[in-house]
């Protein structure tokens, strides 16, 4: 059984991005892309002892905002470089391990991810996410893979575009590189009429109809990676669409 090492996050294991939310304030800059604050991807060091190679808990970054017709598309930002043995999959925005075998930093280093977003519009956004390799070896783990974070999405407003990533952490490196994800809706769940949700990128996008406004949705997702044929554990998020 993988062994989990401890977290200040709301989950009991390795948390791979943060919980802060996105601005709710869409109603003064509904196409301004933005990137969830305090992002963070974390990686497990090489474990000597057991020649247990390092693994990268793969995430996705969170961005919200602008016009997407599937997704967003994510850069390493000029002049900067990825963290040794580090890879950005350019169409998800996944951060995951090079190789089987990465030569990332060593254990306890902290290094700042720098890149750029855009959207269908040619509207860009920059951002930065850290990466974070733990210091303790022997006990180290990735989370369980899942929908990651949950809660409150950023309020849509009815005939606006609206576009958010939702977020996935795992499966570890270490089990599978460059992981490929099937995302549904799960049973039960209604999408505001005018949104649908991406399959293969994760984003939640579209333009919210007029009879929407002022409701409430809970929206419940599900994901599988394809290559491992692993399910995640599902999650839901809320969203609200302001009065018209």
């Amino acid at each position: 059984m993988m062994k989990l090492c401890s977290a200040t996050m709301t989950l009991a294991a390795v948390a791979v991005i943060s919980t802060p939310s996105f601005s709710a304030d869409r109603a003064t800059a509904p196409t301004a892309i933005q990137f969830l604050p305090g992002q963070q991807i974390v990686a497990c060091p090489k474990d000597k002892a057991t020649s247990e190679p390092a693994a990268v808990c793969s995430g996705n970054v969170l961005v919200g905002g602008g016009e997407t017709l599937s997704g967003y598309t994510y850069f390493v930002r000029s002049g900067t470089t990825l963290p040794s043995g580090v890879f950005l999959m350019p169409l998800t925005g996944v951060i995951t391990a090079q190789s089987a075998e990465p030569a990332l930093p060593p254990a306890g280093a902290k290094r700042s991810i720098y890149l750029t977003v855009t959207d269908a519009t040619g509207r860009t956004a920059n951002g930065v996410v850290s990466f974070v390799v733990q210091k303790t070896t022997g006990v180290c783990g990735c989370p369980v893979f899942q929908v990651y974070p949950t809660g409150p999405l950023p309020p849509a407003n009815p005939k606006q575009p609206y576009s958010v990533t939702l977020g996935v952490v795992g499966p570890p490196s270490n089990q599978v590189l460059r992981p490929n994800y099937s995302w549904s809706t799960a049973k039960g769940t209604v999408l505001p009429a005018g949104l649908v949700l991406d399959q293969s990128r994760g984003v939640l996008r579209g333009t919210p109809h007029e009879s929407t406004a002022g409701e409430n949705y809970d929206i419940c997702v599900e994901i599988e990676e394809t290559h491992i044929k692993q399910h995640a554990i599902a999650g839901c998020y809320s969203l609200h669409v302001n009065g018209s």
